[in-house]
């Protein structure tokens, strides 16, 4: 566990992932599409890396592709409705800081 411990960049974490939620949608200044912010059983927002983001998007079955053409009313409602529908297969999110590095699954 020790040598285990040490691959581990301190400050990461895994906390529970319940209840996601896409809170809000990130863009550059030109309106490019980066990213999301999601918020796990009511915490704070929390920025998803791109790992973080392609599993969101393929378990939404929502590519980013898409996530960077809809508006972003658009990219909650339907993120979001994705999520509710087919959120159970992940367990924790792997966290630093405000952001969301990975998402992990049972097995």
């Amino acid at each position: 566990m020790d040598e285990l411990d040490e691959l581990v960049p301190t400050g990461v974490r895994a906390i529970p992932a319940r209840n996601p939620v896409v809170h809000g949608v990130v863009r550059r200044d030109g309106g490019q599409f980066v990213t999301v912010t999601v918020r796990l059983a009511g915490s704070e927002p929390k920025l998803l890396d791109r790992r973080a983001l392609e599993r969101m998007a393929r378990l939404t079955r929502i590519p980013t592709a898409l996530l960077a053409e809809l508006s972003d009313d658009l990219i909650l409602q339907n993120v979001n409705f994705q999520l509710r529908r087919r959120w159970s297969w992940f367990t924790h999110a792997v966290v630093r800081d405000d952001r969301i590095l990975d998402w992990m699954a049972p097995g």
